[in-house]
């Protein structure tokens, strides 16, 4: 992904979940994971992952994943 690309992705999801909506993404490296930062910053998201809840994949997504949990 490039860096535009998840300026818009964070942008567009914080406007989406400022709007009300809940914001439902992968917990994929890119997009996926601005998208979630974007939209905590105003609201809810939800992750869907292949991996099962007990595995948080990619690794880096650690504290994300707690974030989104919370």
């Amino acid at each position: 992904a490039s860096l535009n690309g998840k300026k818009l992705a964070k942008k567009l999801a914080a406007d989406l979940a400022d709007a009300g909506l809940v914001v439902v993404s992968g917990l994929a490296r890119g997009i996926d994971g601005a998208a979630h930062e974007g939209a905590l910053s105003k609201g809810l998201t939800a992750a869907v992952v292949a991996s099962g809840v007990d595995v948080i994949y990619p690794p880096e997504h650690r504290a994300l994943y707690h974030k989104i949990l919370k």
